[in-house]
Parts: structure tokens; sequence; C-alpha cells
């Protein structure tokens, strides 16, 4: 397994192949704002096909690059670190897609949230946090105002005691009203 780097315009979607069968179209703008801000972390998997290298995993960057080829902010010749696999049957390209989405797990609302407010309380801004994420601003916003949660309402948030929407609204509050509506509900 060896790390190649490929003109984007050699890249292409393996068709039906990809196990996740929904893609959000603010992930992706949020996943293009992080390429653009730095790059591409990840490499993407690929087989060769032809004169054409097709994706196995990595179909959600390479829409993201798409969004920026589209717009002028890279080229069609922008090089794409891809890890090029040769001997994948089919099964066996399904089964590494399969894992790859199964594996990927967002980070929980509340750690999501501490670390945001951390970088915020650092004199980051909110854009750069949200593009630097691959999220909203608005999904910033919120996050940071959950690190203002108490530790209560925290610790519920954490154990899936009470929803993220809950715990949103819970903001609005100050400490101890905060206290008075979780004491509710038990």
């Amino acid at each position: 397994m060896t790390i190649e780097t490929i003109p984007f315009s050699k890249l292409a979607p393996t068709e039906g192949a990809n196990p996740r069968r929904s893609m959000d179209a603010a992930a992706i703008e949020g996943l293009a704002a992080s390429i653009k801000a730095d790059g591409l972390l990840q490499n993407l998997v690929v087989r060769k096909d032809g004169r054409k290298f097709r994706i196995v995993s990595g179909e959600r960057r390479w829409r993201a690059l798409a969004l920026l080829v589209e717009r002028g902010d890279i080229g069609k010749d922008y090089p794409v670190p891809v890890e090029v696999r040769a001997d994948l049957t089919e099964a066996d390209a399904l089964r590494l897609a399969t894992v790859e989405n199964i594996q990927r797990e967002q980070l929980p609302p509340m750690d999501e949230a501490e670390a945001f407010a951390l970088l915020v309380g650092q004199g980051a801004r909110l854009e750069d946090v949200a593009a630097k994420a691959g999220v909203s601003v608005l999904t910033v916003k919120r996050r940071v105002a959950l690190a203002s949660l108490t530790d209560e309402v925290k610790a519920l948030v954490r154990e899936g005691e009470i929803s993220l929407a809950a715990a949103e609204a819970l903001t609005l509050g100050n400490a101890e009203q905060q206290r008075a509506v979780i004491a509710r509900l038990d």
C-alpha cells in the first residue's frame, strides 16, 4: 500500500458502490470549506479502471473537491493523495467502503462543544472554526452555547438522558434555571 498523487480529473466515483446512500449537501459544503482552508487531510482509496481511478472510499471528499473545482478554488489538475488498491474484488471494495463508513464516528456533541468553545476562547473566529471543522457557523454557535451548560446538564447530554435539542433550549437559562428544569425531569 503506497500513497500516490493523482490529478483530480482522473478520479471518478464508482457508480452505486457507496454504502452511504445519502449525502448531506451542507456537510459536503462544510467539508469543501475545510479542504480549502487546510487541504485534504485524508487520502482516498481507489482502484484503477482504464484511464480513470474509481473511488472505493472517500466519495464525500471527492464531492467536496468537485465543488471546489466547480467554483474555481482549485484546478482540475489538483493533486489528490490516493492509495491505489489494484487487487480488490467488487466484494472487497464494498467491504472496505462499508467498514470506513461504519468506523467513521462524529465527535459527541458535548466534546465538540468544549473543543469549539476552547478555540473561540483562544481568539479563533466562528467562521474559521466552522471552515476547519467542516460545519456551519450556526452549528459552531450552537455547540459553543452548549459549553456554557452546567456540569449536571452536560453529564445528562453525555449519558443520553436528555436530547441535544433539549440541551440547546437549556442554554437560554442561567445555571439555577437549568438545575430547576433538570430537577423536574427526575
